[in-house]
């Protein structure tokens, strides 16, 4: 389980048990949260198209649960597609973000669960800043 990005996650709030039972019926699972951003669909030139409609999206977290068989499986499936077809499955809308996306893309059902709001994944200098903040420690000095 690769937690280390997510230093402000409350471990006790994992739903492990969800996660474990959607293993063992043999579909994938993962950590979701709302998006609560509104999100805005942009041409090349940066010009709004449309306003999305958030309602059936979710932003994902980790930790993410599959068999081991299956994961391996797909990512062989995977594999061997972009090397024969050289461009990283762009017929199926590029290469996948995520453990999950190569499931989904070859065949697995994945299930979501709720996750919690503060497991945001530091990355930047910025999301630092944001975990002092929210672990009441004032502004770091990034």
């Amino acid at each position: 389980m690769k937690l280390g990005d997510k230093p402000a996650l409350n471990v006790d709030v994992i739903p492990t048990g969800a996660l474990a039972l959607d293993v063992a019926l043999g579909v994938g699972g993962i950590l979701a949260v709302p998006v609560a951003d509104t999100l805005k669909q942009v041409d090349a030139a940066g010009t709004v198209i449309a306003t999305v409609d958030r309602a059936a999206l979710v932003a994902v977290q980790t930790p993410q649960g599959f068999t081991r068989e299956g994961l391996a499986a797909a990512h062989e499936t995977a594999q061997a597609r972009a090397a024969i077809q050289g461009d990283g499955d762009a017929a199926r809308g590029g290469i996948p973000t995520d453990d999950a996306e190569v499931v989904q893309r070859f065949g697995g059902t994945v299930h979501t669960v709720p996750g919690d709001a503060l497991a945001h994944k530091v990355t930047t200098p910025a999301d630092l800043r944001m975990l002092d903040g929210v672990l009441g420690q004032g502004p770091a000095a990034v």
